[in-house]
């Protein structure tokens, strides 16, 4: 026999030893457990999503992640909007067709610099 096999066959023998011994929990070590459970779970305070006026500008403060996330959104937001409005100047006719999109196929730019290509395999 092969060492493999001789392993696999003793950890088959190990595992069946194993499934015939049941191992359970005693009952003091369960009762810790759940007590242990119980009081981490009463650390935790559910907040209220909407008040009785309805969602308050501190909840939704809140829910967003304070003034880190805030800012950041407002940052993200600023530049979004700069981008959109401001013309790239450098930008190539090719980047400039591929984003704003032309009447062409949008490569029109490639097409003189890769003409020596339509003449490959010619013989």
């Amino acid at each position: 026999m092969r060492k493999h096999d001789t392993d696999e066959q003793m950890l088959g023998d190990l595992f069946a030893t194993a499934r015939q011994e049941p191992a359970e929990a005693s009952a003091a070590f369960m009762a810790s457990v759940l007590a242990d459970a119980d009081a981490v779970q009463a650390g935790f305070v559910r907040e209220t999503q909407a008040t009785a006026e309805g969602f308050s500008l501190r909840t939704i403060w809140a829910n967003l992640g304070g003034w880190p996330a805030v800012g950041g959104l407002v940052t993200a937001t600023a530049v979004g909007v700069w981008l959109g409005l401001t013309p790239l100047t450098g930008m190539s006719d090719t980047v400039a067709n591929y984003l704003y999109g032309s009447s062409d196929s949008g490569l029109s730019g490639l097409n003189a610099d890769y003409a020596w290509l339509d003449t490959m395999g010619d013989a």
